[in-house]
């Protein structure tokens, strides 16, 4: 078919994918979302990011939690994985159509009891450390070194250099570019952060973040796949 005229076609190469027949159940039976590209992105951060605690903003119900739990098993990393949600959705101030069977804050709570069993079941010899607290609440608190009583009830102090985030909040240009700095202010040399939703064809606001990270002169692109993964320069 040809094109017409003054219309410039482009080849869209197809994400390299990770071939994992549990990752594949996973994504099957737990719920979220999670574009295939990802698992790539995600086994090569943690195969490589550089010793120290990880982080993803926006849990839901906890796929992606329950994915890079098992790259740090798969990799042998023993760090622990930080997970921050306020379990507030975007949108969520209209309230449900009238003839909807639950009501929001009802529909809120069966999202994060899905989270807890999702990773108690997945997960259950390393439970990632789970605040409920918006992503500017939680850096607030990490950056003051605060002790909190996480999701699963255990006390834990925040705080301290981070080796990998995975960037999967409130996708407004505003919050992402928030939390993109809250996460360089704490992100060590050779650390990696990952952000969902920044493909350059996509419709969402992450991508223009993209744009200002590249222009710090600071970070590498590691992959687009087709996703950005960067790499903080050392």
């Amino acid at each position: 078919m040809r094109a017409a005229r003054g219309v410039v076609l482009r080849a869209v190469r197809p994400p390299v994918l990770l071939h994992d027949e549990y990752l594949d159940w996973l994504m099957l039976a737990n719920a979220g979302m999670q574009v295939p590209g990802n698992l790539h992105l995600f086994d090569l951060a943690i195969a490589s990011a550089p010793p120290g605690p990880m982080l993803e903003i926006g849990a839901f119900c906890g796929l992606s939690t329950n994915i890079i739990s098992y790259l740090k098993a798969k990799h042998g990393r023993s760090e622990p994985l930080f997970s921050c949600d306020k379990w507030e959705f975007e949108g969520s101030e209209k309230g449900l159509p009238p003839a909807a069977p639950v009501t929001r804050q009802e529909l809120r709570q069966f999202v994060i009891d899905s989270f807890e069993r999702a990773v108690r079941t997945f997960t259950p010899g390393d439970l990632p450390i789970a605040v409920e607290a918006s992503s500017d609440e939680f850096f607030e608190m990490w950056r003051d070194r605060r002790p909190v009583r996480e999701r699963f009830g255990r006390e834990v102090t925040l705080g301290g250099p981070l080796s990998f985030a995975f960037i999967d909040g409130n996708h407004t240009e505003e919050f992402a570019m928030r939390d993109f700095l809250n996460c360089d202010e704490h992100l060590q040399p050779g650390g990696l952060l990952l952000f969902d939703d920044s493909d350059d064809a996509g419709d969402w606001q992450v991508r223009q973040v993209i744009g200002h990270v590249k222009s710090t002169g600071r970070y590498d692109v590691v992959a687009k796949n087709p996703n950005y993964l960067v790499r903080k320069r050392r």
